[in-house]
């Protein structure tokens, strides 16, 4: 079994920063992430409130970090943290799919996951015109015409984004506002080509092969109106969930949206155990907070694992 110091679940902006923080403390450190790193972050096409950057692209940054890390830390790509489990010793046994490995300390950086709307078409249209991702696909429907479901930053953002490809977006909010920085709001309602939906719900994604349109549903002034909107692609920005399933087996207090909650020193209620970034219970999901807490969970992790190996 391979032994370590620390073990990182993640290559978001905040696990990265743990494994610089704690490989510049002389730790061993071994970050483990379910795809290539970057989190979220990576599929950011702008980000233009990160100190030191007026605006750069998520997935440079990511690159920046991740090199960065690696000086520091060994991150080990598409290898999966399945089970977790917790000696009498306080050693932690952490399975992947395809080892296993024992840590002092484990800094959990998981962070979020798209939200699903469960409704009839979006299963069985993803890949073929529905997408969780506007950075990612967004070049596929130049000159088309795009929906993208969502109230918060991330819709706001990608309708921007969307607004100099597509011919025309339309955005469907399930609210009567917006919860996002005022400035891309009032970006968004100055692009000529989007069309805002409020108080409207999307019901169904219709097509053969790919995506040719949806109904949706408008409630103005208690009153439903159900129409049609031709378009090759949906975008669904409808929140995230944190990621934490495989954590409920060794009792890691979550809260009420299952997110882990932590103290001010990134502690978890499970001695030795740290988590950071969006999947912990700090309300705001930024890239600074979740450098920020990488950072604190980093030395902290220094500290722990200095007393574990004195005991």
């Amino acid at each position: 079994m391979n032994e370590t110091d620390v073990v990182i679940i993640g290559a978001g902006p905040a696990g990265l920063t743990s494994g610089i923080y704690a490989g510049r403390s002389k730790l061993n450190v071994k970050i483990f992430d379910t795809g290539v790193g970057g989190g979220t972050m990576a599929t950011a096409h702008a980000i233009e409130n990160y100190p030191g950057f007026e605006s750069i692209s998520g997935m440079e940054l990511a690159e920046r970090m991740t090199n960065q890390c690696k000086k520091y830390a060994e991150i080990k790509d598409v290898e999966t943290v399945e089970i977790i489990e917790i000696q009498k010793s306080g050693i932690k046994i952490i399975k992947t799919e395809k080892d296993e490995y024992m840590a002092k300390a484990v800094i959990i950086a998981t962070g979020l996951t798209h939200k699903k709307l469960n409704i009839k078409g979006e299963k069985e249209f993803l890949g073929r015109g529905v997408s969780y991702c506007a950075t990612c696909d967004g070049m596929f429907f130049k000159n088309k015409n795009v929906l993208i479901v969502g109230k918060g930053h991330t819709a706001v953002s990608d309708a921007i984004y969307l607004s100099d490809l597509a011919s025309n977006v339309y955005v469907i909010n399930k609210e009567s506002t917006f919860t996002s920085e005022q400035i891309n709001i009032d970006m968004l309602n100055s692009k000529k080509n989007i069309k805002i939906f409020y108080n409207t719900e999307l019901k169904e994604i219709k097509g053969e092969v790919l995506v040719k349109k949806t109904l949706i549903n408008v409630n103005e002034k208690n009153k439903e109106t159900e129409l049609t909107i031709y378009v090759d692609g949906v975008f669904i920005a409808a929140g995230e969930i944190a990621n934490t399933e495989i954590f409920k087996a060794i009792g890691l207090r979550l809260d009420k949206k299952g997110s882990i909650i932590v103290d001010a020193f990134q502690r978890t209620n499970i001695d030795g155990i740290f988590s950071v970034g969006d999947v912990t219970n700090n309300p705001v999901k930024q890239v600074s907070v979740a450098v920020g807490s990488g950072a604190i969970a980093g030395l902290e992790a220094y500290k722990y694992v200095k007393k574990f190996v004195q005991r």
